[in-house]
């Protein structure tokens, strides 16, 4: 069962390995420079806003931007330097079409945040003013926009406790959601209870044994939950506020 337990674990969380290596220089608190060397990334190009790459972590892959001159080079698995050029815009943020000015927008990523903006932020894109209206907004109207769009996460958790997998669709996670409560269903099914009763012990899981996985999954389906709604609402602030930016 424990077997059983970690494949599905792993089904659940599995990301993919990248093989790329960037060097860059990073500014410092005394102004100084330090090279950073970051390891086991997919390079995916060069835009306005600098270069991107993707890693890979445990919730899944994290997009990353670096201001394009600060990078020294960028290896390949075989250690051979892969060629760019920051004036060649290879790549295209997350974008979407405006009808209202016809124009292709981008929408910023954001660093440091398990999980690459996706559909959750097409989701967002859907439910906000176009990019032109915001832009034209002042700060306190645009804090006003993400106060009434933002989600609850402590309240969100809670309806995931009484409606399973409803705050993962809130936030555009559903197919995540409904994974987790598979592996809560899956393991009250591995069940066995002791099929020879006059053996030393139960020949599979007991019946308390797959209460208490199935109890695991139930709060890591919260966890999730509250942990997806702040990736939602820090998305959603990072689009309202860098609207201004976005068409260079």
């Amino acid at each position: 069962m424990n077997k059983q337990i970690t494949l599905l674990l792993s089904f659940l969380f599995i990301s993919i390995s990248f093989c790329d290596t960037i060097k860059y220089k990073e500014r410092k608190a005394s102004d100084d420079f330090e090279i950073i060397v970051v390891t086991d990334v997919e390079f995916l190009g060069v835009s306005r806003k600098g270069l991107h790459y993707q890693k890979s972590t445990f919730f899944g892959n994290v997009l990353k931007t670096i201001p394009c001159a600060n990078v020294d080079e960028i290896l390949d698995s075989n250690n051979i330097i892969i060629n760019y050029s920051c004036l060649e815009f290879t790549y295209v943020p997350k974008a979407f079409y405006q009808e209202e000015n016809v124009e292709l927008t981008e929408v910023s990523t954001i660093d440091d945040v398990s999980s690459s903006i996706d559909d959750v932020s097409s989701s967002i894109i859907q439910i906000l003013p176009s990019s032109s209206k915001i832009k034209n907004m002042s700060e306190q109207e645009k804090l006003l926009l993400y106060e009434e769009h933002k989600i609850n996460p402590y309240y969100n958790a809670l309806i995931s406790g009484l409606l399973p997998t409803y705050g993962h669709y809130r936030v555009n996670k559903w197919k995540r959601g409904l994974i987790i409560l598979s592996l809560n269903a899956l393991a009250l099914l591995f069940n066995d209870a002791d099929l020879d009763p006059s053996g030393p012990a139960p020949d599979g899981v007991t019946e308390s044994e797959a209460k208490k996985y199935a109890q695991v999954f139930s709060l890591i389906l919260l966890g999730d939950t509250f942990y997806q709604t702040t990736i939602y609402n820090k998305n959603l602030y990072n689009i309202i506020f860098s609207t201004e930016n976005s068409t260079q």
